[in-house]
């Protein structure tokens, strides 16, 4: 009788184990514009360090020349450099943007991870929550449930991405959040002023760490936290470390905890990571390599 139970007492362990594995998971990117790293050392910013000791990160990860935002969000959502997404320049001229996905696979621009997941699972939930007008020529809004436009400061932005977290059940959630570019542009990243909005960050940082816990705490949810692009002065800081180093943070149920990945990270790696945790292949002509250390 006791062998009876014992089976039957694995057996349903294994079913839970199933269960557990085949349950819905959430993608939430966080992608912070003109963030550098080498302000961290004199900003407060506890819910940068909780990602930190929770998950796995660095503070190396390399952005892509021509260091502007165009390009480097773009990098971001086709896990491919510039050469391939052939978004070169930056801003809203219409020839940043042609269709010239450099596959030949492709007819128009080169899929993002909203595109690549509408593809896998057309009833797939995705919301964009973004913070510069530029950002929408980037992506194709036909694939995008809920797009929130640039009109709205970084906490409303946050706020509404969190609403439509909470209340809907995503897949993939994207907000981009562009103060820190912004101070950069306006005052220098060395300024105390460019300070305030990395600690800002960290704060609305803190307010999304928050909404996973209390829906989930961290079970089905992976959040990763990005920049395109660092600064020096006023400017990207073209060709220097200042400008192409930036933090990589990812957090979630399958990722390491207080693990600090080794070099060699692009912020590409980003629609890997992303499109692994939601169980979609990569497409043939996305040239960034999966982050396996991670796992």
């Amino acid at each position: 009788m006791k062998y009876l139970l014992t089976i039957v007492f694995c057996f349903l362990c294994m079913m839970h184990l199933s269960f557990s594995q085949q349950e819905k998971q959430t993608v939430i990117i966080l992608g912070i514009d003109g963030l550098n790293v080498y302000r961290f050392e004199e900003a407060e910013t506890p819910n940068f360090d909780f990602l930190k000791q929770n998950g796995s990160w660095t503070f190396e990860a390399q952005a892509n020349e021509p260091l502007y935002s165009s390009p480097n969000w773009k990098s971001i959502i086709t896990g491919s450099s510039p050469d391939v997404h052939k978004v070169l320049k930056n801003g809203f001229d219409k020839d940043v943007y042609l269709n010239d996905p450099g596959c030949e696979s492709e007819l128009e621009k080169l899929p993002t991870i909203f595109t690549m997941l509408k593809r896998k699972d057309a009833n797939a939930k995705i919301g964009v929550f973004e913070h510069w007008g530029a950002f929408h020529k980037l992506i194709d809004k036909n694939n995008i449930d809920k797009y929130a436009k640039w009109r709205f400061g970084p906490k409303p932005s946050l706020n509404r991405a969190i609403k439509f977290y909470k209340n809907n059940d995503p897949d993939l959630v994207f907000i981009h959040l562009d103060h820190c570019d912004r101070a950069g542009h306006l005052y220098g990243h060395e300024s105390a002023k460019y300070l305030t909005k990395v600690e800002k960050a960290d704060e609305l940082l803190g307010k999304l760490i928050k909404s996973i816990q209390a829906k989930d705490n961290f079970e089905n949810t992976t959040l990763i936290v990005v920049a395109d692009h660092g600064g020096k002065g006023k400017d990207h800081g073209h060709g220097t470390v200042e400008g192409m180093t930036v933090p990589l943070l990812v957090i979630g149920p399958a990722i390491k905890k207080n693990y600090e990945m080794k070099a060699g990270i692009k912020i590409q790696n980003v629609a890997i990571i992303a499109m692994k945790v939601l169980g979609v292949e990569r497409h043939k002509c996305w040239t960034a390599l999966g982050v396996d250390e991670i796992y």
